[in-house]
């Protein structure tokens, strides 16, 4: 009997350690997604933030004295708030439809999109990974689309936005060798910035320096901006949220999904604009990411 209390005495022991250490474990990834700022490694930690934060709740559960309970319990509360108000993020439709879409550049059926583009008739485009040859196609086929700024790297392809509004003398730029592109068009409701943009993985891939860089760049520009982009991020996060702040905009729609990793539905094309919007999705079309139709408000919300 002894031999037999002393196992699970032991067994115990054991797994109260154990869970400790999932919980210091769970405790600083979420911090760190939480709190990204600190460090650009927490925008690594954003695509487990929401399971994660249930498996926080759950730990928190277990037994063991408040000091080592509470501070789980509450950045898993942070971090299911942070996620909570991205699918909240409840718009109105607004009048201004912006189509978004990355092409992936191996993608030879862009004729497809094309024509679920002239069935949407959108007044911007904001897409990703066109190519040299598909950009000359779709002058051609877009013929009442008025601007085109495309912004091609080594390889040839990259972003671009596309409008049915007349483009302001010399306000375009490039940026980031194909991965950024803007210019400022005269809309319906006067001079509105349109850029488009595809950022790289989050950290330690090159988005950590280039979410500094593009925060700077659109809080330079004057007026109001419509963002359309893959962020390759999720809505909660650091990168979204930061980009939202320096166009002086809100995210389109709660979260939807637009791309699969791993078997993973993930929400990183998203739309931004001065009052949001509302957003559904496209297609793939022979891409690997679905396309986004967004009706948004281009005058700032009171």
């Amino acid at each position: 009997m002894a031999d037999g209390a002393g196992v699970r005495s032991t067994v115990s022991k054991f797994m109260r350690r154990l869970v400790l250490v999932f919980r210091v474990l769970t405790f600083v990834v979420l911090f760190l997604a939480v709190f990204s700022y600190l460090h650009p490694i927490g925008e690594s930690f954003s695509v487990i933030q929401f399971p994660l934060a249930g498996f926080g709740l759950l730990l928190s559960a277990f037994r063991h004295n408040w000091v080592v309970r509470l501070p789980l319990l509450v950045v898993s509360i942070l971090a299911l708030g942070q996620v909570g108000q991205a699918y909240r993020n409840l718009n109105i439709a607004g009048d201004v439809t912006v189509y978004q879409k990355n092409l992936l550049h191996l993608n030879d059926s862009t004729p497809r999109v094309l024509r679920d583009i002239k069935q949407v008739s959108p007044d911007v485009l904001t897409v990703q990974e066109l190519t040299n040859k598909a950009q000359l196609e779709w002058q051609n086929a877009l013929t009442g689309y008025a601007t085109l700024q495309f912004c091609p790297n080594k390889w040839g392809y990259g972003a671009a936005v596309i409008s049915k509004w007349q483009t302001i003398s010399g306000s375009g730029f490039c940026q980031f060798n194909g991965r950024l592109a803007g210019i400022k068009v005269q809309s319906a409701s006067g001079p509105l910035w349109l850029v488009s943009l595809h950022l790289h993985w989050p950290w330690p891939y090159e988005q950590a320096w280039q979410v500094p860089e593009i925060v700077e760049t659109l809080k330079r520009l004057d007026g109001p901006i419509v963002v359309g982009g893959d962020f390759n991020n999720l809505p909660w996060s650091g990168a979204v949220n930061d980009i939202s702040e320096a166009a002086r905009g809100r995210r389109a729609g709660g979260v939807e999904a637009t791309f699969v990793y791993s078997g993973i539905p993930l929400a990183i094309d998203n739309v931004i604009a001065p009052s949001g919007g509302v957003v559904e999705t496209r297609p793939k079309f022979s891409s690997d990411h679905l396309g986004l139709v967004a009706k948004v408000g281009i005058s700032p919300r009171p």
